[in-house]
């Protein structure tokens, strides 16, 4: 009772002896009922959590589920019945304690805390009852599934869905990272001895979930007073579509212009779809994966539009992907590059994840969106470099809107348009059984698109990802963290620095321009020194963690992406050199060695394969073999597919359909929609419904649903 006040005991009190109706005469018929809570896996419901009972005149009854998945109510009135699970008291359905930030976190993150707030008792979502199902889960609270009880039937079967997976590789936690617990691995053996993972992008914070829609939200008659609102009970951790918030944005409008607020000449209807998105559905990350998970079983279940509604069978099938969340919002926002080594880092806490789940012999299944392609190839990377114990243990992994680069799958290491090391994934494609790589050239993040920027400002400037390496991002920088003041590198760093300054002194110039004369410095006996000693640095640390993928990197872990670092491999030659460049050169790198190779997620194999430029125009054959790349083509259509997210219609035009960086959330409700014809049922049939998850069926399953 230590977390109750004393206004949550007296509401209780009032409700359990809520007096009876006076005009109606005294109802004779009660029943103690039990409820039995189990998911479509059959799984009892975790012990704790509290039940709250109304009969059909508003009376409450509580209760708490026990260790036989059963909670009790004492004297019901009989007649139809309804319930909902509760945020209560119990340990195992509160948030975790708060992060404790520490003068040692050296992190660059928007967020200082990114813990996520996933209770035990959320997500259960009810959907059958004895013989009732719902009409649609997601409105079990505006409209609840009612089940009739009486002295001769107390007894009441209650199926739920199961709860999400979460995967929480961020840094800013009190809790382990990475590894899912035994519970979750034993629902995934249940459904279907299957994962599928999505993965998110770049600058998305862990946001909020979304809660329950309310009654007066869908122009309903509101539900008695003394029922729960939304943010009482646990968290649906569904998403909600088209329809249904289109109808509580129009009570968001509808109150403002109530209320006499000022909405200029028209409603602002794109405000109150962002305010009802993020009240039903989240925000940030903990929205996407419900987003993704709900199209994904619409597609699996063999909709063809995405105004389909899921049936009873469906939802007894519909299976919970695990969402991986990554710290990938740096601060400043610009700094890509920072963000692109945080992704190295979650990768290799991903691949312990992974190697647990093939232990288990689930079948695996990942899907990445932007950046989350480099999370997701770290960890292949890693798993392909374990001698043949791992090879093509992933029945698929698509890649949406890649913002890694156009060869990143390559087994061919080479330093060219590779500034830091960090562009080729050379084990990766070792791990998996098919890749599929769904691009768009009008995606303005990832690079320039012919609609001049209309989607995405930055198409006008060519995209954001090939300047990921420019002083507008801040160049390389953002290695110093790994290092200054922090190792040994760090204070050679130091050593040099003021080893340049003596000898521009010396010279009687403290002039920037001075700066090329770096070369000349490093090439004194001093900056030998200190070059062998880096060198020394970074060997002794490859031959500690080679052996041991848990073993914590240090100098090297900016490269985590790697699990061995051998002396005569090309990548660890590679990395000395730059790490050595680095350091001797204030952490940035020169203009003429910026230049990176384009997106994935924006060209596919066009250079690698095709021989096309952006312009569509055929290369030379001599620029064909500066960007071919014949080890992806000798795999295309065997282990790498591409798709081009265009559509052609009856007169043979293609027309991009995937039009934006985000396209897959940014243009999915109809009333903001305004091309014609409209792009998210194209975006829901080509890319959700054929190039994934039909995809996924040929060769894997998506939990229970087969080929």
């Amino acid at each position: 009772m230590a977390n109750r006040n004393i206004a949550d005991c007296y509401r209780e009190f009032e409700e359990t002896y809520r007096s009876e109706a006076t005009n109606t005469g005294t109802e004779a018929c009660r029943t103690d009922v039990r409820i039995t809570h189990k998911d479509t896996l059959g799984r009892k419901l975790p012990a704790g959590i509290r039940v709250k009972v109304f009969d059909r005149d508003g009376g409450v009854y509580y209760g708490v589920i026990d260790g036989n998945g059963d909670s009790h109510h004492a004297g019901v009135k009989c007649g139809d019945i309804s319930w909902q699970l509760m945020k209560g008291a119990k340990a195992n359905c509160e948030p975790t304690s708060t992060y404790q930030h520490g003068n040692e976190d050296k992190r660059r993150l928007q967020e200082k805390d990114e813990q996520a707030m996933l209770n035990d008792c959320d997500g259960y979502v009810l959907i059958k009852a004895n013989e009732e199902t719902t009409k649609d889960p997601r409105l079990q609270l505006s409209t609840p599934l009612k089940v009739f009880v009486s002295v001769n039937e107390p007894k009441v079967q209650a199926v739920y869905l199961p709860p999400p997976i979460l995967l929480n590789l961020r840094f800013r936690q009190n809790t382990k990272a990475g590894l899912l617990s035994e519970l979750q691995i034993g629902q995934l053996i249940q459904d279907n001895k299957t994962a599928t993972l999505f993965i998110h992008g770049y600058n998305v914070p862990l946001g909020n979930m979304g809660r329950f829609v309310e009654a007066e939200e869908q122009g309903e008659r509101p539900l008695p007073s003394n029922l729960p609102r939304g943010e009482e009970i646990q968290r649906p951790y569904l998403y909600y579509t088209d329809e249904i918030v289109a109808r509580t944005a129009q009570h968001i409008v509808a109150q403002k212009l109530f209320f006499g607020e000022d909405t200029g000449d028209n409603p602002p209807v794109k405000q109150a779809y962002k305010e009802a998105d993020s009240r039903l559905n989240g925000t940030r990350a903990l929205s996407w994966f419900p987003h993704m998970e709900y199209y994904l079983n619409l597609a699996a279940s063999g909709k063809q539009t995405p105004e389909a509604n899921l049936s009873a069978e469906d939802w007894e099938k519909y299976s919970r992907i695990i969402g991986v969340t990554w710290s990938g919002s740096v601060s400043p926002s610009l700094v890509f590059f920072r963000a692109e080594m945080y992704a190295n880092e979650a990768g290799r806490e991903l691949a312990k994840t992974l190697i647990q789940l093939i232990e288990a012999e689930i079948r695996i299944n990942i899907i990445t969106h932007s950046l989350g392609a480099r999370v997701a190839l770290s960890a292949l990377n890693i798993l392909g470099d374990f001698d043949g114990a791992y090879n093509e243990k992933i029945d698929n992994l698509i890649m949406w809107e890649a913002a890694v680069a156009d060869n990143a799958v390559t087994d061919t290491y080479t330093r060219a348009k590779n500034p830091v090391a960090m562009e080729l994934f050379p084990f990766a494609h070792k791990a998996v059984k098919r890749m599929r790589i769904l691009y768009s050239q009008e995606d303005g993040v990832l690079d320039g698109d012919s609609r001049g920027g209309d989607a995405e400002y930055t198409g006008l400037l060519g995209g954001a990802y090939p300047k990921k390496y420019t002083s507008l991002a801040n160049t390389t920088g953002a290695l110093k963290d790994y290092y200054y003041k922090q190792n040994k590198i760090g204070d050679y760093y130091t050593e040099f620095e003021n080893l340049r300054r003596d000898y521009l002194l010396h010279r009687g110039s403290l002039n920037q321009d001075e700066i090329a004369q770096y070369e000349n410095i490093a090439n004194t006996a001093k900056g030998r020194e200190i070059k062998r000693g880096i060198e020394k640095l970074l060997l002794e640390e490859a031959n500690t963690v080679s052996s041991d993928l848990n073993k914590p990197l240090n100098y090297l872990k900016p490269w985590s992406h790697f699990r061995r670092f051998r002396p005569d491999d090309e990548y660890f030659k590679h990395i000395v050199d730059v790490l050595t460049a680095q350091v001797f050169n204030n952490w940035t790198i020169y203009t003429k060695d910026m230049a990176v190779r384009p997106a994935l997620g924006h060209q596919g194999e066009r250079l690698t394969i095709r021989g096309l430029w952006f312009n569509n125009k055929e290369l030379s054959e001599l620029r064909k073999k500066e960007w071919a790349d014949p080890f992806i083509e000798n795999l295309e259509n065997k282990k790498f597919f591409f798709f081009n997210q265009s559509v052609t219609d009856k007169n043979g035009h293609k027309r991009y359909y995937f039009i934006s960086h985000s396209a897959m959330r940014e243009y999915e409700w109809a009333a903001l929609d305004t091309f014609k014809p409209k792009i998210f049922p194209d975006v829901y049939e080509y890319s959700y419904r054929r190039e994934i998850i039909n995809r996924i069926k040929e060769n894997s399953h998506f939990g229970r649903y087969k080929k």
